[in-house]
């Protein structure tokens, strides 16, 4: 899989996790910048720290998904930040590792379950490099409706 494919699959992830979770998303991107590689836009949310660390997490997933052979290399700051999301004051390391575990895991079936929303999102993505609000409503809409 070539770079620019595996950051829309990467951002596709987080867009469409956070579509199924009910968090706007504003946009997506792929980045042109040293620092990131694409960028997931999402609108203010109340949602839980758990939500929002399988939200991080999704991008690790849906590469894994899109290509087993892949390396997460993408996913480390989004790794970073689920971990920190879900760190409570009297964790062990073992404990956060097992959290942590138990996020990926639930992170991995929200992109099985938008898996076709997915593809449709990275296949925009990559090609445009941009996807706004609307695109991504009507993308991720046929998923959202057998959520319902």
């Amino acid at each position: 899989m070539d770079t620019r494919m595996r950051i829309a699959f990467h951002e596709s992830g987080h867009v469409v996790v956070a579509a199924l979770a009910g968090l706007p998303v504003q946009s997506a991107v792929i980045l042109a910048e040293a620092d990131s590689a694409g960028k997931c836009y999402l609108g203010s949310s109340d949602l839980e720290p758990a939500a929002l660390a399988m939200i991080y997490l999704a991008g690790v997933a849906a590469v894994r998904r899109a290509d087993p052979t892949e390396p997460a290399v993408l996913g480390l700051v989004d790794a970073v930040c689920a971990q920190e999301l879900l760190r409570a004051p009297s964790d062990t390391a073992a404990t956060l590792a097992q959290v942590v575990a138990i996020a990926a895991r639930e992170a991995d079936a929200l992109v099985a379950l938008g898996w076709p929303a997915i593809e449709r999102v990275a296949g925009r993505l990559a090609r445009y490099g941009y996807i706004t609000a609307e695109e991504i409503q009507t993308l991720c809409a046929p998923v959202a409706a057998r959520e319902e």
